[in-house]
């Protein structure tokens, strides 16, 4: 009987390894190689060393961050060494995450396999004390992506609750604009910064700037709509 090779695609919160789902730690028990960020903590790295399996970084396997396609096809050339590898992705594999194009580009030849972890904007807040709802207000959560793609959705279309939008430097910061201004009678709105630690509760004349100066460093930027009371 030939086994299909498989990768899991585990979430994990970088700074905390007790954080993770015992779905995800049965994976990583399967798994005969461990693929993971040099951005998890020591304290992470060292207790997935007491598993005995082998290590290696994706800085290591793919110079450059950016370069996602060939650190995929780097793994998958792994699999001539390897029958099961666990992919260890930054807090959850899919939301705010890279964990679908991943998953297209090896469905086809291996099995694949998700475990969620902690979404980042939800570590975040919870370092804030701050919840992710508030059942009076909003009892629904939506998850909005938008780097490298375009700002044409209407989201006062939608009708939602609570809303956090990811955007970058390649986003239309006019259409963005005009889209604050149709929300801003009915939904507060917030913007979190995760490179320095800062959640903004405004509105002003100035947004835009703030916005613009950070996607200038090269940061993604979160924008929070949530239902005024």
């Amino acid at each position: 009987m030939i086994t299909r090779k498989s990768i899991f695609l585990i979430g994990a919160n970088p700074d905390d390894f007790n954080d993770i789902t015992y779905g995800a730690l049965s994976n990583i028990k399967k798994s005969d190689c461990i693929v993971i960020s040099k951005i998890f903590k020591r304290n992470f790295l060292k207790v997935l060393k007491q598993f005995d399996i082998p290590i290696l970084f994706e800085e290591k396997i793919s110079y450059k961050k950016s370069e996602r396609k060939k650190l995929w096809e780097n793994i998958e050339l792994l699999f001539e060494k390897y029958n099961h590898i666990a992919h260890i992705k930054e807090n959850d594999p899919i939301i705010f995450n890279d964990g679908i194009r991943e998953f297209n580009y090896f469905k086809k030849k291996f099995n694949v396999q998700f475990q969620p972890g902690v979404i980042n904007v939800v570590s975040f807040l919870n370092k804030l004390k701050l919840s992710l709802t508030d059942r009076r207000l909003n009892s629904t959560v939506y998850f909005y992506d938008f780097i490298n793609e375009e700002l044409n959705f209407n989201f006062s279309s939608l009708g939602f609750e609570k809303i956090f939008i990811r955007i970058n430097k390649t986003v239309d910061n006019r259409k963005l604009f005009n889209e604050f201004n149709k929300l801003k009678p009915n939904y507060e709105i917030s913007i979190l910064f995760f490179e320095r630690n800062l959640l903004l509760n405004v509105f002003d004349k100035n947004l835009i700037e703030k916005i613009k100066y950070n996607l200038s460093k090269k940061s993604n930027v979160i924008l929070i709509f949530s239902k005024r009371k």
